[in-house]
């Protein structure tokens, strides 16, 4: 597999085009002018810098172990009497400079070329360097790492080669994986971002070579552990471990969408159910092994006998004494700490919570919270989930509830998290779940339900780009409001029995609904307004007393593949400035207008089945809803506009809805 690197080819087996190339370029090698400096190379592509390399290795070819301050010290000693560096040689800088050109203009295959050509003038330049090194006595050979991976096979040339040389060539290897990268070529990136990793150990730019090219191979939990590499070498170094953060973010939730939580590779964390205290906002009972044992807890014992005597220490129960005792005390951590491996990680932080709040405060990116079997609350408070961490339900949805009494959100999210398995039913007059922050926020909620009894279940503001499976929304007022430029996906969710809308999408976000249903609602199904975008795939709107889906300003519906809008007062009302674009649509009035298009907005639709009366400008019905594809059902009797009651009751508020 990886002989299909001409640079780890042997001589004899190289191209003859090649060959008489690198003949040419050493003919005239000593005739060269030498060029000035590169000018600054971008952020992804790898300079050739001098760079100083302090590699560790575990042991020598014979197996005994290297000191690393004695090999350094031969490599200086040796360097006098040394030939000039082969990464000098201008014919090896005028190739990479080719090679970054031809990348920076997307010539990504010719790029390839060039860091090709460049690694087999650098191998020809450095086999001559070392020969000559050893014929003056200098000793070039350089130690194998144990357990170095496959690429030390393909790396083959390299093992001998100077430090400097090995420098060059991880650089060139680094550039020619992200070349590969950008071609398509996944593979063969992470082979050759493997290859600079072998050549320098500590440095950490190649791992997120590897990293990238494993995402898009779909080879997550590796793709996650060369990027904790690359941050753990970006710390140790004094490097911004940033881009590995973001990428880590990419990575959970590429995996997420693809069934995978290999993102979340941290510990695990355990919420203990707070039973019957759980409405009162109590946390979950203390455990003494898991809680520990302090001065402030009490027990019924008290220290005294039935007959208010005083008992002495060694009279009272194990953890009674272990309070009052010195001695049991120390015997008793003694025991807790035998334990500690199942309920404490090695920085000393508890793996059992008796509460939610507690757990989300102690966990870190990567983390998995578990709330186990029962109920829990938050302590009347929010919790900023502000890491990338997994909160999942024990079991299934009904089997855990977050029981939240409060006025204010159960969850405040600003990072990429993920949500599994949990019924939050909230008692307040605020948003159960807020979702805030820019594009780079991307959560992800599965086999969740929703419920507030005082307000809507669901605010997603900002940039935010959140996901939904198999989720249910019931709501005091709308299931779902999107707001700010928020980019929302739902799949097979349910919005139902709110007392306002299902779906409310304001300013510039946008909806996508795939397999979706909203029904069953005392206002409108669906109200896009202002500059907001809605998407329906495959989606049902049925039986809402309101329209079904009612779009003013400027707002943009399109409805395909399949969705029905049926049994509403109302189907596909638009106003204003709004647009809409039908292709497959099943779409029924129920007790009034199928299609109501005022003022300036505008339809097309194609492909589709109505049933119910159309009102319309004639220009409109002739060039955008009387097309042959559709067809056309009449209804009996004739339908009217509803009266000014129910969902159509006139309130001057704009803010809550369209009039």
């Amino acid at each position: 597999f990886f002989s299909s690197f001409c640079f780890f080819l042997p001589a004899c087996a190289a191209s003859m085009s090649l060959e008489a190339r690198l003949q040419k370029h050493w003919s005239r090698r000593s005739r060269a002018p030498v060029q000035p400096p590169p000018s600054p190379s971008p952020d992804d592509v790898d300079s050739d810098e001098e760079v100083d390399i302090r590699d560790k290795w575990n042991s020598g070819p014979s197996g005994r172990p290297i000191d690393a301050k004695r090999r350094n010290a031969e490599l200086a000693s040796a360097a006098s009497s040394a030939k000039p560096p082969p990464s000098s040689d201008p014919v090896v800088q005028s190739l990479k400079d080719a090679g970054t050109a031809a990348l920076n203009e997307g010539k990504y295959d010719e790029a390839t070329e060039h860091y090709t050509e460049a690694l087999a003038m650098l191998r020809v330049l450095d086999e001559e360097t070392t020969t000559d090194n050893r014929e003056s006595g200098a000793d070039t050979t350089v130690p194998v790492a144990e357990n170095s991976g496959p690429s030390i096979a393909a790396a083959r040339w390299a093992l001998t080669a100077s430090d400097e040389a090995r420098a060059v060539a991880a650089a060139l290897f680094s550039n020619r994986s992200l070349a590969h990268h950008r071609s398509g070529r996944y593979v063969d990136a992470s082979v050759d971002g493997a290859a600079a990793a072998q050549l320098r150990p500590f440095w950490p730019k190649p791992y997120y070579r590897i990293a990238v090219a494993r995402l898009d191979l779909g080879h997550y939990p590796r793709s996650v552990a060369a990027c904790r590499r690359g941050e753990a070498l970006a710390a140790s170094c004094g490097e911004s471990t940033e881009p590995f953060l973001t990428l880590l973010n990419t990575i959970s939730y590429t995996a997420m969408r693809n069934g995978s939580f290999a993102g979340f590779d941290g510990r695990t964390l355990e919420v203990r159910s707070a039973g019957e205290d759980a409405w009162m906002g109590g946390r979950a009972p203390k455990d003494p092994f898991l809680d520990g044992v302090n001065d402030e807890d009490v027990y019924d014992v008290a220290g005294k006998h039935s007959n208010g005597s005083a008992m002495d220490a060694k009279d009272l129960p194990d953890l009674a004494r272990a309070v009052v005792d010195p001695a049991a005390r120390a015997n008793y951590e003694a025991e807790r700490a035998r334990r500690d491996g199942l309920i404490r990680d090695a920085s000393n932080v508890p793996r059992s919570f008796r509460c939610l709040l507690d757990a989300v405060k102690a966990a870190r990116d990567g983390d998995r919270i578990v709330l186990l079997r029962g109920i829990h609350n938050t302590m009347g408070e929010t919790c900023d989930v502000d890491k990338r961490i997994l909160i999942r339900g024990e079991g299934r949805m009904d089997e855990v509830t977050v029981d939240a009494r409060s006025n204010t959100p159960v969850l405040r999210i600003t990072a990429s998290c993920a949500v599994q398995n949990l019924f939050f039913d909230m008692t307040g007059f605020r948003e159960t779940l807020y979702i805030e922050g820019g594009a780079h926020v991307r959560p992800m909620f599965e086999h969740v339900r929703v419920k507030c009894s005082g307000d809507d279940t669901l605010n997603i503001a900002g940039a935010v780009q959140p996901l939904f499976v198999d989720c249910y929304f019931q709501a005091r007022k709308n299931g779902v409001r999107t707001l700010g430029t928020s980019r929302t996906e739902m799949i097979r969710c349910r919005m139902t029995q709110c007392n306002h809308s299902g779906l409310k999408v304001m300013d510039n976000s946008s909806v996508t609904m795939r397999q979706s249903f909203v029904t069953d609602n005392d206002e409108d199904g669906i109200v896009a307004m202002d500059e907001a975008d809605v998407t329906l795939v495959e989606t049902q709107v049925h039986d809402n007393r309101g329209p079904g889906v009612d779009v003013s300003g400027a707002g943009r519906v399109v409805c395909r593949d399949g969705s029905l809008i049926k049994g509403n007062i109302g189907g596909l009302w638009m106003w204003e400035e709004a647009t809409a674009h039908c292709d497959g649509l099943k779409l029924n009035g129920g007790e009034s207008h199928a299609m109501l298009v005022d003022g300036n907005a505008r339809a097309r639709v194609r492909r589709s089945v109505i049933e119910g009366i159309i009102q319309c400008t004639d220009e409109l019905a002739m060039n955008g809803i009387e097309h042959g594809s559709n067809t056309r059902l009449a209804v009996h009797p004739a339908t009217e506009l509803p009266g000014e009651m129910g969902a159509f009751a006139f309130h001057p508020d704009v803010y809550t809805r369209k009039q």
